[in-house]
Formats: C-alpha cells, sequence, structure tokens
C-alpha cells in the first residue's frame, strides 16, 4: 500500500506508521501517514489436517496531508493545484488499480469515512489541510 501510495504523482512522501504532523515540515507535503487501527477476525478455519485458512479485516487510516496555498481554492482547485475531492479521488483510485491483491493476500479494499479537517492540534499553521479516509482490507491467510 505504501509503495501504490507513493507512486501518486502529486504525492511527496508516505509515512508508515505515525509521525507527528508538527513535525512534517512544508516541502514534504503533500504527504501521507498511514496507521493501523483495528483488526477483526471474519473467517477462522484451522483443522488437524493442515488446511488451514482466516479472513481478517484490517481497519486502516490514513491521513493526508497538504499545504493549502490559495486558501480559497482548497475543494475546487486550481487549474495547477488539485482541490481536496480530486485528491481523495486519486488516492482511491490508486489502492483500487488492477491487480487489486496487494502483495497477494488482500481479497477486497473498501472505503469508509472520510473527514476534511482545517488543522490537526493547535500546533500545525493554518494553511495545512488534512484528508482523512477510512481503509478496510479483507486478507487471507492460508497454510
Amino acid at each position: 500500500m505504501i509503495s501504490r501510495l507513493d507512486s501518486i504523482s502529486w504525492m511527496e512522501n508516505v509515512y508508515d506508521g505515525f509521525v507527528d504532523p508538527t513535525t512534517i515540515p512544508d516541502d514534504s507535503m503533500p504527504c501521507a501517514m498511514l496507521e493501523p487501527y483495528t483488526t477483526e477476525v471474519k473467517e477462522d478455519h484451522y483443522d488437524n489436517t493442515g488446511g488451514n485458512y482466516a479472513l481478517e479485516e484490517l481497519n486502516l487510516t490514513l491521513w493526508v496531508f497538504f499545504v493549502l496555498w490559495e486558501k480559497e481554492k482548497q475543494v475546487t482547485g486550481t487549474q495547477s493545484l488539485q482541490g481536496i475531492f480530486e485528491r481523495e479521488k486519486d488516492i482511491k483510485d490508486k489502492l483500487t488499480e488492477a491487480p487489486i491483491h496487494l502483495d497477494g493476500k488482500v481479497n477486497k479494499i473498501s472505503f469508509g469515512r472520510c473527514t476534511y479537517l482545517q488543522a490537526v492540534g493547535e500546533q500545525l499553521k493554518q494553511e495545512v489541510r488534512v484528508i482523512q479516509i477510512e481503509i478496510s482490507l479483507l486478507i487471507s491467510y492460508s497454510t
């Protein structure tokens, strides 16, 4: 997932896990931070014959940080800068492009709530904007 996100043309950096947003320099944006949130076992089949199989849902939170250069254009964007909806679509398109099987284990990818934040914490400059996307991966395990 990290490499797919990192291949988005406008994405400068993708962090694997939490990074304090106040430490991210402006010239590293737009960037993303991918964090695990919860897991839930959906199917669990283990037996003595060795035909073990399980399905697990891994829920992740993707934070996308970007500096807002034109305050009146954060939603719609401009000809040279994308708005928040275009950035969200780019991310979803990249994560669901064929082949969808990330590392050969992901059976399904789905998206939950998407939140658009003006800033994260009081420490960040007001020009930093955030898109938060909930992502669920259905992963199979077998032996």
